[in-house]
C-alpha cells in the first residue's frame, strides 16, 4: 500500500505507542496536534488493546510528499511525531519493538543504566555483532557498534 500511495506523491505510515488512561487523552491531543499541523494531512488514531492500566494508540497519518526531498521530508515528520509521542508520555513502542526507527529514542527512554545493562547483555551473547544488526534493540542502528 505504502508504494501505491508513493506512486502518487503521498507518504504514509503508522506509529504505535502504549500510554496510561490517566495520560491518553493527552498522548493523543498532543500527538494528533504534530500531525495535523502538516497541511492536507490525514490523521487517524484507534486503539487496539485495552489494560487494566491503559491502552495502546496506533497513530496512522497519509501526507502530501514534498518533491524532490521525499526522504528527507519524511524523515522530518517521522522524527517529529516521535518527539511528540516521547514528550506526551507515550512508549516509544506497545508490542512492535524499537528497530531502527527508534533506536535514537531509545537510551534516553528508558535511562542509561537500562540501556546499559542491554548493550552488556547484547554484547556478551553477541560481541561481533553479527545477530540482527540495529534491530530490535537499535543499539548499533547504523551498523556500528555504539
Amino acid at each position: 500500500m505504502k508504494d501505491d500511495l508513493m506512486d502518487l506523491g503521498i507518504i504514509s505510515d503508522t506509529l504505535e505507542t502504549a500510554c496510561n488512561w490517566k495520560n491518553i487523552k493527552n498522548v493523543w491531543k498532543e500527538v494528533r496536534k504534530v500531525i495535523k499541523k502538516r497541511p492536507r494531512t490525514v490523521c487517524m488514531v484507534h486503539a487496539s488493546h485495552a489494560y487494566e492500566n491503559g491502552a495502546n494508540l496506533y497513530f496512522i497519518f497519509l501526507s502530501p510528499m514534498k518533491k524532490g526531498d521525499e526522504i528527507s521530508d519524511y524523515n522530518k515528520f517521522h522524527h517529529s511525531i516521535i518527539d511528540a509521542i516521547v514528550k506526551s508520555g507515550g512508549s516509544l513502542s506497545h508490542h512492535h519493538g524499537i528497530g531502527k526507527s527508534f533506536a535514537p529514542w531509545y537510551e534516553s527512554h528508558i535511562g542509561p543504566v537500562a540501556f546499559g545493562m542491554l548493550k552488556a547483555i547484547k554484547g556478551y551473547l553477541d560481541p561481533d555483532y553479527i545477530l540482527n544488526p540495529g534491530g530490535t534493540l537499535g543499539l548499533d542502528y547504523e551498523g556500528k557498534k555504539k
